[in-house]
């Protein structure tokens, strides 16, 4: 269940279409597909959805109308051709299990990896109050055929459209490999064949893209470094997804302080901003700009973790906002081109505060000897002068 959720969401951020999950404490607070049949081809297909309120916290029981039901073939693209609204008893409150059985000749008349997902409403047309949304994934195999299929795409939190590399590997069967470069608009469908049901494991992996942490999400086992599928039998099919979040880039700002000579305290507390432009401030964010304030107390750094652009167009500088003294002069220059880069864990810079001694110097013994020697010697010119 749990990378059955995870295919779910990460699906839902390449296709861009699924507006957020809304709760409302008064109304229901869940729905869950509670299971789907396995079926071949052209045969029934048993749906059980979940409607309940046990985490609502509060007293009253919910009232369920609804629930709207949208399947799909993954291979496709991102739309759901398929849907019914369900609608058993709009007076019924609390939990509430409903099972409907289709029968698919017109929608899955082939084999492959579906998606089917479920949200309740408080009406009984599938309209109203919504509650959450569930997605789970199953398998529409085919044994009359002898070969396996194996579906690979990529998700990019940040949408970006780059192409990655993703290659299959099997143990036996024909090919033992092949590869092929996907992008998320554009998914690659693997066939295998001439094998013994049973005796075929396959590894799907990608290549990893710079900035991005990947992993691997096939809804059965818990190895994020690759797809794993073991004793496949004919007919089968499968589905890899391979994720990529966005990683992040830290942005230090450093202050140092220096004394063009002299002892003198002076308060080194001081203020700058940080903006950054064409930037993320969650994995899951859209591009913005934003600002921090930054404090520093003596020599001391700062530092603010953002998310950049795929585009490599984010950047961001740093301006001192005050100091504490008219003697101390910042400068900021090192900070005003600062590129958080897809691929580049961190960057930084340093403000520079001089603080310039303003009283009069002091002579050394020497210094004190020279100069009464030079007054001595400005007095006898002016006696010869004016006597």
């Amino acid at each position: 269940m749990y990378f059955n959720r995870l295919i779910f969401c990460f699906l839902t951020a390449v296709a861009t279409m699924i507006a957020p999950s809304i709760l409302f404490a008064d109304q229901f607070c869940d729905t869950e597909i509670e299971s789907v049949s396995t079926d071949m081809v052209g045969e029934n297909l048993d749906i059980t959805v979940r409607v309940w309120n046990d985490d609502c916290n509060v007293d009253a029981p919910a009232t369920w109308g609804s629930t709207f039901i949208e399947w799909r073939l993954v291979s496709d693209d991102f739309s759901f051709p398929f849907n019914n609204c369900l609608n058993h008893d709009p007076n019924h409150e609390g939990f509430y299990n409903a099972t409907e059985t289709y029968n698919f000749d017109a929608g899955l008349n082939q084999r492959g990896v579906y998606q089917v997902r479920a949200r309740s409403y408080s009406n009984d047309d599938c309209t109203g109050t919504r509650g959450q949304r569930d997605s789970q994934f199953f398998n529409v195999s085919d044994p009359d055929l002898l070969t396996a299929t194996f579906i690979a795409g990529v998700a990019f939190f940040d949408q970006n459209p780059a192409s990655v590399d993703v290659t299959i590997s099997c143990n036996t069967g024909l090919p033992l490999t092949q590869t092929a470069t996907i992008d998320r608009s554009n998914s690659v469908t693997f066939v295998v064949g001439d094998f013994i049901s049973g005796e075929l494991d396959c590894t799907i992996t990608g290549n990893e893209t710079p900035g991005y942490e990947l992993s691997h999400a096939d809804g059965a086992d818990d190895d994020p470094s690759s797809c794993l599928f073991q004793s496949v039998n004919q007919g089968d099919p499968f589905f890899c997804l391979l994720v990529n979040r966005l990683e992040p880039t830290t942005v230090t700002v450093g202050k140092e302080w220096v004394s063009n000579g002299g002892d003198h305290a002076i308060d080194q507390h001081a203020e700058a901003t940080l903006s950054c432009q064409n930037i993320r401030t969650s994995e899951f964010g859209a591009l913005t700009s934003a600002t921090w304030n930054l404090f520093f107390d003596g020599d001391d750094t700062e530092s603010v973790i953002v998310y950049p652009s795929y585009l490599g167009n984010s950047a961001c500088q740093v301006q001192e906002v005050s100091t504490s003294s008219s003697a101390v002069e910042p400068d900021d220059s090192d900070c005003q081109a600062l590129h958080p880069d897809l691929g580049v864990d961190s960057v930084s810079c340093t403000i520079i505060n001089t603080v310039f001694y303003e009283g009069i110097p002091a002579l050394s013994q020497y210094g004190l000897a020279l100069m009464a020697l030079l007054m001595l010697g400005m007095g006898w010119i002016g006696f010869r002068r004016y006597s």
